[in-house]
């Protein structure tokens, strides 16, 4: 939540972040995400959307909500999909609804 960016990149990753941040977070990073990205560069991003099964996060992306957060930049790729079921440690056997988006500037 504090990391400043010092300079522009040329691509900026944001992997399985979002979803624990509130939306009023979520919107500043993005916003600073893209003004610090170079000009034909890139943000990757991949969070939880409504589709997850538990919905104790801060935050969860609605259906486009993430592709309407880009729409002034090329979309390269956006899905929405429910994962294949998965296992963290000896937790139960659980699938997320994620949200990935390529979009360059």
């Amino acid at each position: 939540r504090d990391f400043e960016f010092s300079k522009k990149y040329d691509i900026i990753i944001c992997e399985s972040v979002l979803h624990f941040l509130n939306r009023k977070e979520i919107i500043k990073l993005i916003r600073t995400m893209k003004k610090h990205t170079k000009k034909r560069g890139l943000n990757i991003l991949s969070a939880f959307n409504t589709d997850n099964l538990y919905k104790e996060f801060p935050y969860l992306f609605r259906k486009n909500e993430l592709r309407e957060l880009y729409s002034d930049w090329e979309i390269l790729l956006y899905n929405e999909l429910i994962t294949k079921p998965e296992r963290h440690g000896d937790g139960p056997s659980h699938r997320h609804g994620v949200t990935d988006l390529m979009a360059r500037k």
